[in-house]
């Protein structure tokens, strides 16, 4: 009966009282909205949606034959004798009639096509703050009453560094489950940077730290605003409300937010040596599928939410080479090994490759290669005297540099003007060369270019030091923090006429053991390849164990031992044994014809108490450490007949082998 009543009075009522509808009202919605609908029906106007309000809707949408859900959505609101507040289909200017453009009913359910609170696809909801262009506004959301039912901090995105001038640093995230009552819209989010936590001398302005600040879901921007737009709610706080578009969480699902910001590309260094910012959210607005927004701050997690100074996630503002971890690092690739190179005694000799390395560029930021210098270290004569230019070939470019004058052993040159870009991330390779002048063999110290004298060129600590490379602010790099690392060439000697030499695969093998089953007996094996050049050679018929090899023993070979290493002189047992598959023997030695290549094979057999007589047990090895050879045969009979000496590299020895006694 008495719903009856207040159905017949309300359909009554509204044919004299005038509604207008601009949001979806359900049983439990308050507000002025819903003292007008209560007006339109009849009843009494206290604001509040209760089971009579609703009773009385259902009984009117029954008589206008309409789904009697008691939810005035967009055509409950029509029929109630008003209109959705300009939200009418396009060509419609009323609820009457049919559009002039689209033919569609202008009452139809298309009329609510605007979020509530919208009037026009521009601007944002009075009342639940979305984009009035939204694509999801609340009427699209399934279910009515979703929630967030959790909200979770991110907590890898704490202490994030913010460079100057960097990009969506990401320095909080956070991630939001809806309830399973339905879809849930976060409208807006209100942050909070706090610089609490910063030294006197430091500035408290938020616009000389961030240009703006970004809200995502996922990989998708659902909100930003400029820093300058913040409030400064007391000295070094400030706060805004971002209003986000498009933040839709599906009922039952979880979805990750984060927070970015844009560091601006003056930072003071004054202001970052010592700040302490934080970042916060204080709340969350959530509209549900009935359009009733939420502002939620019981969600929010403790350890990102904010109720006093200091509270929220640390931020950390730095240099820029600093945040984007930038360093340059350099190291040798490939370098050649030493070795007596062919050079003409009346023509240059070109492109004699001394040094090859790498540039490796690691962290975010690309760097700007404008200055490379490296070390040209003389034996003999100065480098100027052996060379007049020094070639850098670099990623493919090509730049040269003249040698001092200077009669120094030592000269240091600087390629300029390079102007190369490395992408971050980017390994590029560069190659060091010079042209050598033709051999004078004056004998004259530092002025002219003698056979046997030696080159190196590095890239040296002391020259990265100088080394010209910005980050993309411009910044130079920072020795030894943001640029690491050496490139060391290989002494070459220089020789009209002399050998190559070239080493095999060296071996070790266990000869005998005793009956504990320790080695008591090794042989090392050093095969190489000989070839002269410039002229036809001649070298001794055996090897010794000595520093220095002489006149008829043609190799010279020494112990290592692994601790220092150093040399290990105990071997007087050592048997060594030196053979060859090719070479022919003259006078008394072996034949090195010009361009002929020659094979020998070094045989080391020790037997362990000899070795360790005198030093104690551990790993050795045996290296390869000259070669004598002659320019006419008899003469490696005489000790002091002329001879070329070379000096292997490092390469030419074998593994080490554990002894002990």
């Amino acid at each position: 009966m008495v719903v009856a009543s207040v159905v017949a009075f309300a359909i009554f009522a509204t044919s004299a009282l005038a509604y207008t509808h601009s949001v979806t009202l359900k049983q439990g919605s308050t507000g002025a909205q819903v003292m007008e609908l209560q007006k339109a029906l009849s009843l009494t106007a206290d604001g509040k949606f209760g089971p009579m309000t609703k009773a009385a809707v259902m009984a009117f949408q029954s008589s206008k034959g309409l789904v009697a859900d008691g939810i005035v959505g967009a055509k409950t609101g029509v029929a109630l004798g008003g209109s959705v507040s300009g939200n009418f289909p396009a060509g419609c200017t009323s609820a009457s009639g049919y559009s002039s453009t689209t033919g569609v009913k202008c009452d139809s359910a298309n009329a609510n096509t605007f979020p509530a609170g919208c009037t026009s696809a521009s601007g944002y909801s009075s009342t639940t703050g979305v984009k009035c262009d939204s694509s999801t506004p609340a009427g699209d959301l399934d279910g009515g009453f979703g929630t967030i039912s959790a909200m979770t901090q991110l907590s890898q995105y704490s202490g994030e560094e913010v460079g100057a001038g960097s990009e969506d640093t990401k320095v909080l995230g956070f991630e939001i489950e809806a309830s399973d009552d339905g879809d849930i819209q976060l409208s807006a989010v209100k942050l909070v940077f706090d610089s609490s936590g910063n030294v006197s001398g430091d500035s408290d302005r938020l616009i000389d730290y961030i240009d703006s600040v970004t809200v995502w879901q996922g990989s998708e921007e659902v909100g930003t605003a400029d820093a300058e737009d913040f409030t400064k709610v007391s000295t070094g706080v400030y706060s805004k409300i971002l209003v986000l578009s498009d933040a839709v969480v599906k009922a039952g699902k979880k979805e990750s937010f984060y927070v970015s910001v844009n560091g601006v590309s003056n930072l003071d260094s004054g202001d970052i040596d010592s700040d302490s910012w934080t970042i916060a959210v204080e709340n969350v607005r959530v509209v549900d599928g009935s359009g009733v927004t939420t502002t939620d701050t019981s969600s929010v997690p403790a350890a990102m939410d904010y109720d006093t100074a200091g509270d929220g996630v640390s931020i950390s503002f730095v240099s820029f080479s600093s945040a984007s971890d930038t360093e340059l690092k350099i190291s040798a690739d490939s370098t050649p090994e030493s070795t007596i190179v062919s050079v003409d005694s009346t023509e240059d000799t070109d492109d004699v490759v001394l040094l090859k390395g790498k540039i490796e560029v690691e962290g975010d930021s690309d760097i700007w290669l404008d200055e490379l210098p490296v070390l040209l270290t003389a034996t003999g004569d100065s480098p100027v005297a052996m060379t007049g230019n020094v070639t850098l070939v670099i990623d493919g470019q090509t730049f040269n540099e003249t040698v001092s004058t200077s009669n120094a052993s030592t000269a240091t040159i600087t390629f300029n003007d390079l102007d190369l870009t490395i992408d971050a991330g980017d390994t590029i390779s560069f190659t060091v060369s010079a042209d050598m002048n033709d051999i004078e063999d004056s004998g004259a110290a530092t002025t002219d270019f003698d056979a046997g004298d030696q080159l190196t060129i590095s890239l040296t600590t002391t020259n990265r030091a100088s080394i010209v490379a910005e980050n993309e602010q411009g910044d130079q790099l920072t020795d030894s923090t943001e640029m690491t690392g050496s490139a060391t060439g290989n002494a070459m000697t220089f020789r009209t006429e002399g050998v190559n030499v070239v080493m095999g695969t060296p071996t070790y093998e266990a000869v005998t053991h005793s009956t504990s089953g320790d080695t008591l007996t090794v042989k090392y094996t050093i095969p190489v390849t000989v070839t002269a050049f410039g002229n036809t050679l001649y070298m001794g018929q055996q090897a010794q164990f000595a520093a220095t090899a002489t006149a008829s023993n043609s190799f010279a070979l020494v112990f290592e031992n692994s601790s220092t290493p150093t040399t290990a002189d105990v071997t007087s047992s050592a048997v060594v044994a030196l053979s060859t598959s090719d070479a022919l023997v003259s006078s008394n030695g072996y034949i090195l014809d010009e361009d002929d290549a020659k094979h020998f094979t070094l045989e080391v057999t020790q037997t362990v108490p000899g070795l360790l007589g005198a030093v104690s047990a551990g790993n050795y090895r045996v290296r390869l450490d000259e070669l004598r050879v002659f320019t006419g045969a008899g003469l490696e009979s005489s000790a002091t007949a002329s001879n070329i000496d070379l000096l292997p590299t490092s390469s030419f020895r074998t593994a080490f082998k554990y002894l002990t006694s």
